[in-house]
């Protein structure tokens, strides 16, 4: 019989990687991108909502391009 003890919890190999891809994903978005709220809409407060994760409430945004003239 072997008795196999590990040391804290389990982590995904994987979980840094993930992160960093998210971290990357959302910080070019935000570089390249403009996002004002939709007329008429308003921003949701910071109270998730709840279920079998945490997430935001929905709302509208809108996605502008930011042109950068070459001059």
């Amino acid at each position: 019989n072997y008795n196999i003890s590990f040391s804290g919890k389990r982590k995904c190999l994987g979980e840094s990687v993930a992160k960093t891809t998210v971290f990357l994903f959302l910080v070019n978005m935000v570089k390249e991108f403009k996002f004002t709220p939709v007329s008429g809409s308003e921003l949701p407060d910071c109270e998730p909502v709840g279920g079998l994760t945490l997430m935001p409430k929905d709302f509208e945004v809108q996605i502008e391009p930011i042109i950068i003239s070459a001059t």
